[in-house]
């Protein structure tokens, strides 16, 4: 589980919408993805150029696992709404 979310305090309903708005607004930006794409691409390049073992190449793959961890992080965000509305989902009427 991501540490972001493990340390946060219990956030209200409207916040977990709220942060889920704001997370699909930046994950559907096609700027953002745009971004994501050429930097993934751009690190992809380094790490097949640089020497097995060097610290180029080790630089490159910890930039695109924190890419990859970043766009999981934003994703999660999404998912947790997801997952508080349907295990809310008929709670009202009890």
């Amino acid at each position: 589980m991501s540490q972001m979310r493990s340390s946060s305090a219990v956030l209200s309903p409207l916040e977990i919408e709220e942060r889920a708005a704001t997370a699909r607004d930046i994950l559907n930006t096609p700027l953002i993805r745009e971004l994501f794409e050429t930097m993934h691409s751009r690190q992809v390049g380094i790490l097949l150029e640089a020497p097995v073992g060097s610290l180029t190449a080790s630089a490159a793959h910890a930039m695109m696992r924190a890419i990859r961890e970043l766009q999981s992080e934003l994703q999660s965000v999404v998912t947790d709404k997801k997952m508080y509305e349907r295990f809310n989902r008929g709670k009202s009427d009890e």
